[in-house]
This record gives C-alpha cells, sequence and structure tokens, in this order.
C-alpha cells in the first residue's frame, strides 16, 4: 500500500528559503547608473593627465588618453554643464570644446570599475551632431572592453592586444536622448569609449560623456572551483540531500 509522505515542518521552510535563495541568486547582476551631469560646468578638472579621477558621486573613476601622431599620450578630463569631456596636448583650456573628439588627435576616456560590469547604454551631453561647427559635426563613438590576461590594461591604446571592440556606433547624437543601447555578454572592470576612427576633414566626430549604464556581475563572475559556494548553492544542495531520504523513505514503505 503507497502512503503518502508528509514533509515536516522544518524541511518545508528549508524549502521555502531555498526557493528565496535561489531568486536572490538568479538577481545577483544588478542594474547601476553613473551620471556626469553634477560633475560641475566650467571646466572643472575631474582627472589630470596621467591618473584617475571621480566626480558627482558616481564612484567610476576615470581617466584620458589621446593618439596623437601614432603615439598615445595622457590627457585632462574636464567637467562641462554637457559631460565629460578631454583636453590633449594639443588644446589649452580656452580654445574648446575639449570634447573626445578625432581632430587632431583621437581622444578617449577609460572608466575603471570596482568589480567587473557590462554597459548597457552611453548617454552623451554637448556633440557635434547637435552643435555642428566648421570642425566637429558629427558623434560617433566606439566602445572597447579591457578582456587581457593582467587585471589592468598594458596600454590605454585601443588597438592593443587585450582591447576587445564592443561596437562602433554611429550618429549617437541624433538618437532619443541622446542614449545609445549596449548590448555585449562582456564583463570587465575597465571600459574605454573614444571617437570613432579619425577625421576625414569633412566629417569629424566629436561628444561629451554625460552617463553610463550597465550592470553588475556579481555571483555571474564568480571564478569557477576552489571558491566558497553561494549561499543559494548551499541551501539547494541541503535541499537535495533531504529529497534524496524522502526518496530512500518511500520506497522503504512501498515494499512493506
Amino acid at each position: 500500500m503507497k502512503q503518502q509522505i508528509a514533509f515536516p515542518s522544518p524541511f518545508r521552510a528549508l524549502a521555502a528559503a531555498c526557493l528565496l535563495t535561489a531568486g536572490a541568486s538568479a538577481q545577483a547582476a544588478t542594474n547601476w547608473t553613473a551620471s556626469y551631469s553634477g560633475c560641475g560646468d566650467s571646466g572643472n578638472i575631474v582627472a589630470a593627465a596621467g591618473s584617475f579621477g571621480t566626480c558627482g558621486g558616481s564612484g567610476v573613476d576615470v581617466r584620458a588618453t589621446s593618439v596623437i601622431g601614432g603615439s598615445v599620450t595622457d590627457a585632462t578630463v574636464r567637467a562641462w554643464g554637457g559631460g565629460l569631456g578631454v583636453q590633449n596636448q594639443n588644446e589649452s583650456n580656452t580654445n574648446g570644446p575639449h570634447a573626445l573628439d578625432n581632430y587632431n588627435g583621437l581622444d578617449a576616456l577609460i572608466f575603471k570599475f570596482t568589480e567587473s560590469v557590462s554597459l548597457t547604454s552611453l548617454t552623451l551631453g554637448w556633440n557635434g551632431s547637435d552643435n555642428a561647427t566648421s570642425h566637429y559635426n558629427d558623434s560617433d563613438v566606439s566602445i572597447y572592453a579591457w578582456t587581457g590576461a593582467s587585471a589592468t590594461p598594458t596600454s590605454y591604446a585601443s588597438s592593443v592586444a587585450g582591447w576587445v571592440l564592443i561596437g562602433d556606433y554611429l550618429n549617437v547624437g541624433t538618437k532619443t536622448g541622446n542614449t545609445q543601447g549596449v548590448a555585449t555578454p562582456v564583463f570587465s572592470s575597465y571600459w574605454l569609449v573614444s571617437a570613432y576612427g579619425s577625421s576625414n576633414g569633412s566629417s569629424t566626430d566629436a561628444f561629451k560623456v554625460l552617463s553610463l549604464a550597465g550592470t553588475y556581475c556579481g555571483a555571474l563572475c564568480a571564478p569557477p572551483g576552489g571558491g566558497v559556494p553561494e549561499p543559494g548553492s548551499l541551501a539547494l544542495m541541503a535541499m537535495g540531500a533531504f529529497g534524496l531520504m524522502a526518496a530512500r523513505r518511500r520506497q522503504k514503505n512501498q515494499a512493506i
């Protein structure tokens, strides 16, 4: 005669806790936004040439570079009302627009996070599409992620091995809210945003970065093997053990 097994209360409680914990693990990747709209509007220095800096409570460090004559040079990160821009060695503090551009150098911003993240969107402030001049009239953007063997980039030039191109995004300044969606499975602690390619004389890209958004990797990037099991994993293991015990008990009762 088959018998129904009534699981004891502790088991039911464990099962409920397990489901809740597993659900929490599934949500381990959390959203984030880094906004630079509050960093100042008069060219405030966010990061001096050759160093990282942060502002506006974004919690994300940033530094600037510019490839001039084939060589990577350090540049200054400045904050304006239209976002973060770059002042390279060919520019003074008075001759703007101090944007990321590809005129007299290919400018880039490198964003450093405290853990691996994946970008989901980029929003521009001032840009050449909205504010066309004789030199700046476009807003094409390139985004790279560091995936090299070393924890930190060996160079801040996007052409160096270890930087992988996530995408080239055209005319971002003409899109709704000046926002470009980014779809990538890549997680990294270092991201590089630059003007696209080089100026061809008739089309020069220029823009300032107003904000970034994405997801933290969390438990999704936990190294395999040798690590401490997640709480959700421990609960699932315990639940499996209780289930096995229950199955054996049922088989024993059926055999009587």
